[in-house]
């Protein structure tokens, strides 16, 4: 009976994993310098809307309203969303 024995080289020796980082930091690098490279426009800022009296109590309404229903499958839920209400 014979038996064959293949001794290769491991296909990720620790310089080929050195290569590879090597490879990948490069590739990185270059991405990163061309992304600095372009220039970003500033968007204009957000400028928040200030609430009625009115819309501000629906609002409310409507958050006390979710905390009623996910009372019983996520009480946790529901303490959150009064929670938030009762500081609004």
């Amino acid at each position: 009976m014979n038996t064959a024995t293949i001794n290769s080289a491991p296909q990720n020796s620790l310089l080929q994993q050195f290569a590879n980082l090597r490879r990948a930091l490069g590739n990185f690098s270059s991405a990163l310098y061309a992304a600095q490279a372009r220039e970003f426009t500033v968007a204009d800022p957000v400028i928040p809307v200030a609430l009625s009296s009115r819309a501000r109590q629906f609002a409310l309404e409507e958050l006390f309203s979710l905390a009623n229903q996910h009372q019983q499958h996520s009480p946790s839920l529901s303490t959150e969303l009064r929670f938030i209400a009762s500081r609004g």
